[in-house]
């Protein structure tokens, strides 16, 4: 993913995932409470969610965008026909190679997100894209542009699940005693990077071209109260 060159780097998601032990697939892509990974029953809800919103089909080819280590991918590779998976982190890419790529048909690639949306050889076979827990952190013009490169070039995508993103409106709902300055919630270099309300996230959607419904987990997921997800469509 692309990082805004006029903002200095407060987070680094590669270096971060260096940090933990190769197979702590979970806590090097921070799907973790107070530090420790998330157990299998909020794995689960997270799951859940991602099949309702896709649909997946067996015949269904999916493009996984921001896809860290694969681990959450990998849980789906039954479902479908084919996986391809993006991810500018160079250790992360290597995990998912190492444990979880199935070749030739579930992959992974070390790429920016916009770079590969613009040079992908074959948009036209993808038939649904997953972004989870990565949005937030594309720049403000990284996302339009994504949003808008898979809408004019990958004609077949009828489904786009972009979840776990960051709801400005319930900010105070996760800093409950220091508040950062509004401008840092619309940083995308930030530990979550920007934070958008529904409206301002359907705003941006259908400037592009898509159609956003959005819903919430279950009360008992980490971040349920101050997240959502969105479904794209056409």
């Amino acid at each position: 993913m692309s990082h805004d060159p006029d903002k200095p780097a407060h987070f680094d998601h590669d270096a971060f995932a260096r940090g933990r032990k190769r197979n702590d697939f979970w806590g090097q892509i921070r799907r973790t409470v107070n530090g420790e990974p998330v157990g299998e029953e909020q794995i689960a809800l997270i799951l859940a969610a991602v099949r309702a919103g896709l649909d997946l089909r067996p015949d269904d080819v999916v493009l996984d965008l921001a896809c860290g280590n694969g681990a959450l991918s990998s849980r789906l590779f039954d479902e479908c026909r084919a996986w391809r998976g993006v991810d500018f982190s160079e250790f992360l890419i290597d995990v998912a190679g190492e444990y979880f790529e199935r070749v030739p048909t579930h992959t992974f690639a070390l790429s920016d997100i916009v770079d590969y949306l613009r040079t992908d050889p074959d948009p036209q076979r993808y038939t649904k894209v997953l972004c989870y827990g990565s949005f937030s952190y594309l720049a403000e013009r990284d996302a339009r542009e994504a949003l808008s490169l898979l809408g004019g070039r990958y004609v077949n995508v009828t489904r786009m699940f972009i979840g776990n993103l960051p709801d400005y409106a319930q900010r105070l709902a996760f800093y409950t005693q220091t508040v950062p300055a509004t401008a840092e919630f619309r940083r995308n270099t930030t530990s979550i990077g920007i934070w958008r309300t529904e409206a301002e996230f359907g705003d941006l959607a259908r400037a592009v071209g898509w159609r956003a419904t959005f819903s919430r987990m279950p009360d008992d997921f980490y971040g349920a109260r101050y997240r959502y997800d969105a479904l794209l469509q056409r």
